[in-house]
């Protein structure tokens, strides 16, 4: 992000944008060998936590808001590196490095907010068994052609 702090004078509607920066950390995870940054909200180790995968033109800052609304009420949340630019297959890869920081270094309790790209991904992450326990898939698009997508209508799990 060019400007450091748009993100506090444009996406912050109800809360004090200092208040949220104070409170946002970054980690770092490896994925396809290159080093990205994920911002989050800790509340501590045991809390449940959730991971936001927003659309493809959306910086995680845009969700910053949100995440700490959402950490207010007892959870971590993280928010995924920005997604444009990237395969499919290597947002599938980068969700399941995340997913195993998360787990590593918090714990296994892990549910998505996912909205647009973030949200097709993590539809199919969901498909292969990925390691987050829920998801939720906001104006999120689906190839409803596809085999994993018309397996999934038609199984029980």
């Amino acid at each position: 992000m060019k400007n450091q702090s748009y993100w506090k004078t444009h996406y912050v509607l109800e809360t004090d944008a200092d208040e949220i920066e104070r409170n946002l950390r970054q980690a770092n995870f490896v994925s396809d060998g290159r080093r990205f940054v994920l911002p989050y909200f800790a509340k501590d180790k045991h809390a449940p936590n959730i991971l936001i995968s927003e659309g493809s033109g959306g910086h995680s800052y845009v969700f910053a808001e949100l995440a700490y609304q959402m950490h207010l009420r007892g959870y971590n949340v993280f928010i995924m590196p920005k997604h444009g630019g990237y395969t499919v297959n290597q947002l599938l890869a980068r969700h399941v490095d995340a997913l195993k920081y998360i787990s590593n270094d918090f714990n296994e309790h892990i549910g998505i907010f996912s909205e647009g790209l973030g949200g097709y991904v993590v539809f199919y992450l969901a498909l292969a068994q990925g390691a987050m326990k829920s998801i939720v898939c906001q104006n999120s698009p689906a190839i409803m052609t596809g085999k994993e997508y018309q397996q999934a209508l038609v199984t029980e799990s």
